[in-house]
Order: C-alpha cells, then structure tokens, then sequence
C-alpha cells in the first residue's frame, strides 16, 4: 500500500497480487461489486477496477482508493463491539451471491499421503498435528442448525478497519464474497474483541438490536472458524511442499504459516464450549 499526495487529494494505492487466471478475475469483480453495494462506512473507491501498468517489462494491477486518516484498533472496546454487531447486520441484508460451493475438505489419509517422502523439521511438526486436523474434520461432520447464505466482506478484524475522526471504515473487499451469516458474526466477533467475552458478547447483542438474526448456543456455529484454518492449513502445507513452484523463502513462509494455522486450529476446538457458554450468557 502507498499514499499518493496530488493536487486533487490523497490517495491509497494498493498493487494487486494477481494469479492471471479466469478464476481470479471473476472472484475479483464479484468482490467489487459486493464492496459497491455495501452499505456501511468504506473509503471511496476510484476508478478504474484494476489499473495495468507496465514497468520493466512487466505488468501491475493497481487498485485506488481516496485516502482515510487513522489507526486499526489495538484492543477491544464497547464502541468497537456495536460498531462491528452493527455493521454485520447491515452487510448481511445483501443477498447471497451466486458461486460454487468451496470444495470439501481433505481427509486425514491425504494429509499422510502428502508427507510421505518428506522428512524435514516442518514436516515432522506436520505429522504432530495430524491428531488436531482428524479431531477437528470429526467436529466439522457434525450436524448443526440451518445456516444464513449472505454476500458480505469475509474478513472483518483489527487490520482491515479504520479508526478515523469520523468513526470506524473498513477497509479491503478483494476477499468479500459468499459466505454464512452466523459464521461470519461468530469469526468476528472474536477477531475485533480480541476473544475477549465482554467485546464479544456486546458484538452478538449489537447485531440483534440491529436486526441481525438469534445466534443459538450450539457448538456447529463455529465450524466456520475451524473450517477456515484448517482449509488455509491445507494450502499453505501444499504451498510448503513445493507444488507451487514457489522459492526458497515463499516455501519457508508458507511452512511458518501453515503451522500457526495447526496450532490455530487446536486453541479453536479446545476454546469452543467456552464460546459456547458465552453465546448462552453462562
């Protein structure tokens, strides 16, 4: 991300790591159109869509939007909590946007079989969480009640919100697309209060006051979480591997990635019947 300062203001300039691929492209301006929709507090976006440029014989995408003075929240607060219930409740009135289903999870068989012929340090730590990865697909195979489908932004937490003169904005939509009303909430919720319970349950009771809808006490809710690491794990082991073609310190990166993401995984299933109290005020 750069400031522009020109003439006519100052701008954010966000250059674009994109995969040139059909796919990508589509979930980019699906992305887009969800963010133009939305109504709550974001900067303005300028256009174009995406800005090609050539330097050096390569092409950047760039995105730009009118710059926003302030800070991302450092910690928890009850103006933060019924600014996040409130926003959510909003977002989630969109309708839900068209697009396939994310594929299924891998089973832990596949997981072996992707660290057969790999004897590393980060692999070795790979196969101690095998456990963690089993008990967390066993708690995802578990029924839990009718879900909300919704297009909203996906990933509201402390480094995508803004705290500006004029109140909170939040910032980045190129992940916004399809997602479920209750798994967002929960995912948020925890992510801006820090997973401390007061921010949390203020959160909940916010999107309720804002017309969002109950959120039961049932531990199926926080699939989303699990789900979401474990997923984002699956992809990073891939990436640490080698299967895409990645140097040296990207596959280092990813390795220190998909572990944080393991260890996420277990702190999530051993925290969610305290989450679970929380939603049922015990």
């Amino acid at each position: 991300m750069y400031r522009l300062r020109t003439a006519t203001g100052s701008y954010a300039a966000k250059r674009l790591n994109v995969v040139d691929e059909p796919w990508w492209w589509d979930e980019y301006h699906a992305a887009a159109r969800i963010e133009q929709a939305a109504r709550v507090s974001r900067p303005e976006r300028l256009p174009p869509l995406v800005a090609a440029i050539e330097a050096e014989g390569t092409t950047e995408h760039w995105q730009l939007h009118r710059w926003c003075d302030g800070h991302n929240p450092a910690d928890p607060g009850d103006d933060l909590a019924d600014w996040t219930g409130a926003t959510l409740a909003v977002l989630h009135r969109e309708p839900a946007a068209d697009g396939p289903l994310p594929p299924a999870l891998y089973p832990v068989d596949a997981w072996h079989e992707w660290l057969d012929g790999h004897d590393t340090n980060f692999t070795r730590q790979v196969r101690e969480h095998l456990p963690t990865v089993a008990a967390a697909l066993a708690h995802l195979a578990r029924p839990g009640p009718a879900l909300t489908p919704v297009a909203s932004h996906r990933d509201i937490k402390p480094d995508n919100v803004l705290l500006t003169a004029a109140g909170p904005v939040l910032l980045d939509w190129d992940g916004a697309g399809p997602d479920l009303a209750e798994h967002e909430l929960l995912r948020s919720a925890l992510a801006m209060g820090f997973e401390e319970r007061r921010a949390f349950s203020r959160t909940v009771a916010a999107y309720h006051r804002a017309g969002g809808r109950p959120i039961p006490p049932d531990p199926a809710l926080f699939h989303g979480i699990v789900e979401a690491q474990l997923r984002t794990a699956e992809w990073l082991l891939w990436r640490a591997l080698g299967h895409r073609g990645d140097g040296p310190a990207d596959r280092a990166r990813s390795a220190s990635e998909c572990l944080a993401r393991l260890r996420g995984t277990a702190k999530s299933l051993r925290r969610i019947p305290e989450w679970v109290s929380w939603l049922a005020g015990r």
